[in-house]
C-alpha cells in the first residue's frame, strides 16, 4: 500500500516537472532563422543615412533654367580691368576648399570675391555662376567675362570649375583662376585638359557709354 502511494506521488512529481519544463523551452525557443533575417532586413530598411553633406554640394544644374541676360550695367569703362587687376594680385596663392577670402580660394569663390569687391553679387557655385549673366562665344569674349568648365552627363551638363577671362588674342582665350593643386593661376583655354571640359562663356557686367 506504502509503495502504491511512492509510485503516485512519483509520477505526480515527474509530470508536474515534465510540464515545468515544457513551459521554459517554449518561452526561450529559438527564432527561426528566416524571421531572423527578417528582422534584421526590417532595421537595415529603417537606417538612416548619417553621411554629412558637404556645404557646398548642390544638385545638377538644368540648362533650361540658364539666364539670356545682363546682370549689370555700368559705365565705368575701367571696371573690367580693375576686376582682373585684383584677380592678378592674388596669383600663386593656394587654393582653399570653400574658401572665399585672401586667406586661400576655390574657384568659384574667387571669382565670387573679385566681383564682390566692386559691388557685384555672385553666388559662391559654379553652377549657379553659370546662370548668371548672357552667353557669349569665344570671339566676344573680354577680361572680365565668366569661363565655365565641366562635363555632359545622362541629366545633362554638370557645371564643376569657374574662372574669369584674363585677355582674349584672337580666339585664344587666358583666364584666371583658382587650380585645386597650383592655386591661383593663368591658364589658356587651349590646353587640352581645359579644351576638352569647356562649357562656355558668361558676360555678367555690360558698359555702357553715356550719351
Amino acid at each position: 500500500m506504502r509503495s502504491h502511494k511512492f509510485f503516485t506521488r512519483l509520477f505526480v512529481l515527474l509530470s508536474f516537472l515534465a510540464i515545468e519544463r515544457g513551459n521554459l523551452f517554449a518561452q526561450h525557443k529559438p527564432v527561426a532563422k528566416h524571421k531572423k533575417h527578417a528582422v534584421n532586413k526590417k532595421k537595415k530598411g529603417k537606417k538612416r543615412n548619417t553621411a554629412r553633406r558637404s556645404r557646398y554640394q548642390y544638385p545638377r544644374q538644368d540648362s533650361s533654367l540658364w539666364s539670356s541676360r545682363i546682370c549689370f550695367e555700368s559705365t565705368d569703362q575701367n571696371l573690367l580691368d580693375s576686376i582682373v587687376s585684383l584677380g592678378k594680385s592674388f596669383l600663386g596663392l593656394p587654393y582653399r576648399y570653400g574658401g572665399a577670402d585672401p586667406r586661400g580660394f576655390d574657384c568659384s569663390g574667387f571669382v565670387m570675391y573679385c566681383f564682390k569687391r566692386f559691388g557685384i553679387p555672385l553666388s559662391h557655385h559654379a553652377g549657379v555662376q553659370m546662370k548668371q549673366g548672357a552667353m557669349i562665344n569665344k570671339q566676344e569674349a573680354r577680361p572680365g567675362d565668366l569661363i565655365f568648365f565641366g562635363y555632359r552627363g545622362k541629366r545633362g551638363p554638370y557645371i564643376s570649375h569657374s574662372g574669369i577671362v584674363f585677355k582674349n588674342e584672337g580666339g585664344k582665350i587666358y583666364f584666371i583662376h583658382s587650380a585645386s593643386r597650383q592655386g591661383i593661376r593663368v591658364d589658356c583655354l587651349d590646353q587640352a585638359w581645359y579644351r576638352q571640359r569647356f562649357m562656355g562663356l558668361r558676360r555678367v557686367v555690360a558698359i555702357t557709354t553715356t550719351s
